[in-house]
């Protein structure tokens, strides 16, 4: 999948609590990425505080609906990172399977936040990374930079106040744009924030594709809506000049139970249908 890291950087940029304080142990968001109407991938994020200085994320993807036609495809990354002051990573993992091929990444970091060790495997052969030494200098994996993203909001930042951060998966290398415009009411009640981001690919992108964009095609602007909440997350986002592409978060809808053998009382009362027992029951035989 070649917006994986695109998917996750602009979850990153936008999924973030208002109040650390109210901020839950663990939270889970859905997603849908629909292209001109149609689903075509599912996204799922989890959060979970560990302990009040450490946080586990993981990040699942897989396409849905007629791009299954061409092989299934699921990505998955998760990771530990230290957050008692600026985030920095402890821990990431990035794990892709295509038809054709599995890539594993993984990295391990001391209390610094600095890289110790390095792994990318490509169809269980070990590969160096392609991604330049200068690309990589201060560069986060994808799920310390929904961190920082994250923590970067809950200081509450003034309108027209801009982040950026650069996110290096092992393989690919993006930066982060992030301009926070200001908070508004929807219904008088609901409280949500309006963000612009745009996602600039600087390897691994070099034409653009989707959501990102890359050293020969300007990143485009993404117009996000955050909710406010215990686990404040993207209502939608999407571009600001098409409606080509868009990420939705779904809502669960409880269904109610239904009985499985209804009471003697309740069937009494239920309204005959023309094919009910009694009906048919009552109803003279067919004759030949």
């Amino acid at each position: 999948m070649r917006l994986r890291l695109g998917w996750f950087a602009l979850l990153a940029a936008v999924a973030a609590p208002a109040d650390p304080a109210r901020a839950a142990a663990q939270c889970r968001f859905e997603y849908a990425l629909l292209a001109r109407g149609s689903e075509v991938g599912r996204i799922t994020l989890e959060q979970e505080r560990l302990s009040p200085v450490r946080t586990r994320v993981v990040l699942r993807i897989e396409n849905v609906g007629f791009t299954r036609l061409f092989g299934r495809r699921r990505v998955e990354m998760r990771g530990v990172v230290r957050t008692a002051a600026d985030p920095v990573p402890v821990l990431y993992e990035g794990r892709e399977r295509k038809p054709d091929r599995e890539r594993l990444v993984t990295m391990r970091f001391d209390a610094h936040g600095r890289l110790t060790a390095f792994r990318y495997l490509n169809n269980g052969r070990e590969r160096p990374s392609e991604v330049p030494e200068d690309l990589r200098r201060d560069a986060v994996d994808p799920l310390t930079a929904f961190l920082r993203l994250q923590r970067w909001v809950q200081r509450g930042p003034a309108a027209g106040a801009r982040l950026k951060v650069p996110v290096w998966d092992g393989r690919k290398r993006l930066d982060i744009e992030a301009v926070y415009l200001a908070e508004t009411r929807l219904d008088g009640r609901a409280l949500y924030a309006r963000l612009r981001v745009r996602l600039q690919g600087l390897h691994g992108f070099e034409d653009g594709y989707g959501f990102v964009g890359g050293t020969a095609a300007p990143a485009r602007w993404l117009e996000v809506l955050v909710d406010d909440g215990a686990c404040p997350a993207p209502v939608f986002v999407r571009p600001v000049d098409a409606d080509d592409l868009a990420i939705l978060r779904r809502r669960a809808v409880r269904r109610p139970r239904r009985r499985r053998f209804p009471s003697r009382a309740g069937a009494a009362a239920a309204r005959r249908s023309r094919t009910s027992p009694a009906r048919c029951r009552n109803r003279p035989p067919v004759r030949p």
